[in-house]
């Protein structure tokens, strides 16, 4: 299917090129290199930059397989390459992405200069910030129209989901540890009782995400995306019908 390959294509090499040059061509001044791009952490301390690592990684490894590997519609036919990326779309990729892309223009809308001020425009190309921020959510959606992917168990997906971002909570905490820097400053003001109310507040807003994405497959694609289990219960209703 050409339409596959061309999506992967388009949006590996778009999502490639945005790490290139925010890694290798992007110049900010030293006042707020100490704050982005600073020892502690890095860009890496950002969520921002770990999901646009995750929808690079995915993308390529998407282009890799259409080329070497399977694309079957049965699920006992699709190769380990092609059920892993179900898992890294389905789990990570799309729920975060929803996410970031949420959580950075709901606060830009509220007040810029808590995400993404204002000083930042005379150095961070617009077009940058579209990558990273606007441009994974067509993105993950015109790969779910195009592209099928197996929604594991609900109970599997969103402990998937979670403990990627208790890996993504536990580093920040790392951070702020080790440099004595927190990432987000609504964080330094709050206590530990306050900061696991405040977690577990965000958890079932993070977790609404994976399940608008599992609503749009089943919607998309229909009955193809059962479970097994889900599958046994249509059977015991029709023979019970």
């Amino acid at each position: 299917m050409v339409v596959r390959e061309g999506v992967h294509l388009l949006f590996s090499s778009l999502f490639v090129f945005c790490i290139y040059y925010d890694l290798n061509v992007l110049k900010l001044p030293d006042v707020l290199r100490q704050g982005v791009y600073s020892e502690a952490g890095g860009r890496l301390k950002f969520l921002t930059f770990w999901n646009i690592f995750i929808i690079a990684f995915f993308f390529v490894l998407s282009l890799i397989n259409d080329v070497f590997g399977t694309r079957a519609e049965d699920p006992r036919k699709r190769g380990k390459l092609q059920k892993f990326l179900d898992v890294l779309f389905t789990v990570v990729a799309f729920p975060t992405g929803l996410f970031v892309a949420t959580c950075f223009w709901s606060l830009y809308l509220y007040d810029r200069e808590i995400i993404f001020p204002l000083i930042f425009d005379a150095f961070f190309p617009a077009w940058l910030n579209h990558l990273m921020h606007t441009v994974i959510v067509p993105a993950v959606l015109v790969e779910m129209i195009f592209v099928h992917h197996f929604y594991p168990r609900r109970i599997y997906g969103v402990a998937g989901l979670v403990a990627f971002f208790g890996i993504y909570l536990a580093w920040i905490h790392v951070i702020a540890y080790v440099w004595d820097f927190w990432t987000y400053p609504i964080l330094e003001i709050l206590n530990w009782y306050q900061r696991i109310i405040f977690y577990a507040i965000c958890a079932p807003f993070i977790a609404s995400f994976y399940f608008v994405g599992d609503f749009l497959c089943k919607f998309i694609w229909g009955k193809k995306n059962q479970t097994k289990r889900e599958k046994k219960r249509s059977r015991s209703k029709k023979k019970t019908t």
